[in-house]
């Protein structure tokens, strides 16, 4: 065998693992069924870590490993039906615009029934210089969330007034964030049990910063996880802000749209709620 053949079979071999061996980029926009437009979808690969998030018009792109490419991708929104679709498929029939059909709901009615209701707090509210959590605009090939959640114990009904997180080493003006609560499943976050989407683009500042729940009358009467799901820009910086914590505890976080929660032992997030009871 001549050395220029030996060296053409060479070159042929790695075109051919180039081939089989690179990303899948799936894009486009996801609505709701009667054409309303949804912001900041989730869009993923459940439990596998591949993820993105839609901008505020739907539109989206999901990078795909060869390793993922004969899963599904999973597009989920808060009051919506989740849509699951083969990547095959989407490929195959060159899906561009996905749709989710609205999920009807059935208000379950708490009662708070001391007359005399009061405020309090539950959750994690002092911190120390030594835990600092960062958090990264772009942390993998996709764009994509970082969520955090801490859980909140009562032992009688009660309404959410506000969450607040500390945040330090501020590099811009606003952020993305959403809250979501979930019920409780292996001792981690489960399933969304909010009815609506909560989402608030706005100002941060050094120390604790406050979003207000009063208007979306969140009661409960049972065990739940609270998290802050923190939503990139695209002109963010890359490292827009850092969070605070607490010695001892455990953090319970993501990050990836549809991906699997981490436990971390010795330091908790600093995030707690206010309560009416």
């Amino acid at each position: 065998m001549s050395y220029n053949f030996f060296f053409t079979i060479v070159l042929l071999f790695i075109c051919i693992l180039n081939t089989f061996s690179q990303n899948t980029i799936l894009s486009g926009q996801v609505k709701a069924v009667d054409g309303a437009t949804l912001e900041f979808v989730n869009v993923g690969i459940l439990n596998k870590n591949i993820g993105t998030i839609s901008d505020e018009y739907g539109y989206y792109t999901l990078n795909i490993p060869p390793l993922y490419q004969k899963d599904s991708v999973t597009f989920s929104y808060v009051g919506y039906y989740n849509e699951t679709l083969s990547i095959e498929e989407m490929i195959k029939n060159k899906s561009k615009l996905i749709t989710l059909n609205i999920k009807p709901f059935q208000l379950e009615e708490v009662i708070l029934k001391n007359p005399k209701r009061k405020e309090f707090s539950i959750g994690t509210k002092g911190y120390s210089k030594f835990v600092i959590g960062h958090i990264r605009a772009k942390n993998d090939i996709n764009n994509d969330i970082q969520e955090f959640a801490k859980k909140i114990n009562l032992e009688k009904a009660a309404q959410v007034l506000n969450i607040n997180i500390n945040l330090f080493n501020i590099k811009q003006e606003t952020a993305n964030f959403r809250v979501n609560f979930y019920n409780i499943k292996d001792g981690l976050p489960y399933q969304k049990i909010n009815r609506s989407d909560i989402l608030f683009n706005q100002p941060i500042s050094e120390g604790w910063n406050q979003m207000d729940l009063t208007q979306y009358n969140l009661y409960f009467d049972s065990d739940f996880f609270v998290s802050i799901e923190y939503i990139p820009k695209s002109d963010s910086y890359d490292e827009p802000f850092s969070y605070r914590g607490n010695l001892f505890g455990k953090s319970i976080k993501r990050t990836a749209s549809q991906g699997t929660w981490s436990v971390t032992r010795g330091a908790t997030i600093s995030m707690y709620v206010t309560l009416l009871q």
